[in-house]
């Protein structure tokens, strides 16, 4: 099963899509960020986001390791309202297991509720990690 779904800034533009894949008891997310100096493209931002998704679980892995860089940065600011909530968003939808960076592609994150809701998941749901 794959979802998808838009980070939009405060005039409802995208400026990010988020890929949710699962395959059994398995899920990744993957992360496509439109550069500020990009046109966003649904098409494109839909399938590096699900790429990313279906590598990252194929490799069991958290992979595609960034950095809050000032591109990234510039890109996520219109969607939060501040550094904090922005800061909040990356180290629950873009960390991995250890505090080593960010990601563009988790492997079996834990879903906030509107993802498990996205993916028909239901009640209290705790995804273990690899290693956990």
């Amino acid at each position: 099963m794959v979802k998808t779904y838009y980070l939009r800034d405060k005039r409802n533009n995208p400026v990010a899509t988020v890929a949710i894949v699962k395959s059994g008891h398995e899920i990744a997310r993957g992360i496509s960020i439109c550069s500020t100096s990009d046109q966003f493209s649904y098409k494109e931002g839909r399938q590096r986001a699900i790429d990313r998704a279906i590598a990252t679980l194929a490799g069991q892995c958290d992979l595609f390791k960034t950095d809050l860089s000032e591109p990234v940065l510039d890109a996520l600011k219109p969607v939060f309202g501040s550094f904090s909530d922005l800061s909040l968003w990356a180290a629950t939808h873009m960390m991995g297991g250890s505090p080593d960076g960010y990601y563009l592609g988790l492997y079996n994150p834990m879903l906030c509720e509107f993802e498990m809701g996205l993916m028909g998941i239901s009640g209290a749901v705790y995804v273990y990690r690899m290693g956990e």
